[in-house]
């Protein structure tokens, strides 16, 4: 015979007392919980990610002024230039650096079922080697000399952005 949660008021003195208890605990609010949430989030807001500085160049009159770009930056720009590839999506990249001087990026794409793998990673290609000499100027990023290498790692039937 399986035994049944008892009703309240069939509990025992002791059992109720723990019952009322337990329901004036879940309705309680605490203010300082939200202030330590608070707290908490703002702490992993200001936490700083390690990043690597790249050599760039910013086009002035005179030539080119040599700035420094944190890997970072240069990572979420391609992240958004292959929002531009249709049916795929990126699930890593890296950065293929000569001490600071970046010489080109690895890709790893998941696909939607049924694209042309080809077609989708000659276009990320394409977007990756603009985006980066877009973000780290021509004279810092040469396309000619610069080594794309895109691999797709995953299909699925869905949309792979979700």
């Amino acid at each position: 015979m399986e035994e049944m949660t008892p009703e309240p008021e069939d509990l025992s003195p002791g059992s109720a007392m723990l019952d009322r208890s337990i329901r004036a605990l879940r309705e309680a609010h605490d203010p300082g919980w939200d202030q330590a949430s608070q707290r908490v989030l703002a702490a992993v807001r200001a936490a700083t990610r390690r990043s690597w500085p790249v050599d760039a160049t910013f086009p002035v009159p005179d030539g080119a002024d040599r700035l420094s770009i944190s890997d970072q930056v240069v990572i979420s720009t391609l992240r958004r230039a292959l929002d531009s590839v249709e049916s795929c999506a990126p699930s890593r990249i890296s950065l293929l650096l000569d001490g600071h001087e970046c010489t080109g990026a690895t890709v790893s794409l998941v696909a939607a079922y049924g694209t042309d793998l080809r077609q989708a990673a000659d276009e990320a290609r394409r977007a990756v080697l603009a985006a980066l000499e877009e973000v780290l100027g021509p004279p810092a990023f040469e396309q000619r000399t610069a080594s794309v290498d895109i691999a797709v790692d995953d299909v699925t039937p869905g949309d792979p952005r979700l």
